[in-house]
């Protein structure tokens, strides 16, 4: 339960990034692979969080963080 909602903690700023790349006119080359990279640190942050791996959940958090700060730093 808890992983999942740490999931939906991330999720708006998923979307709300992901919507002004759109309308802003950024790179859908850019943007799409800062969204497929998002999706599969989450996938693998949620994988270690249900396995208890400490220090991969921390990487994967880590690069959630710099993408999200990555595609603010876009507009």
């Amino acid at each position: 339960m808890r992983a999942q909602a740490n999931s939906l903690e991330n999720l708006p700023a998923f979307i709300v990034l992901s919507l002004a790349s759109m309308l802003l006119g950024a790179s859908p080359q850019w943007a799409g692979g800062l969204a497929w990279t998002f999706v599969i640190a989450r996938a693998a942050h949620r994988a270690a969080y249900y396995a208890d791996v400490r220090t991969v959940r921390s990487i994967a958090f880590a690069g959630i963080l710099m993408l999200i700060a990555g595609g603010s730093a876009m507009f």
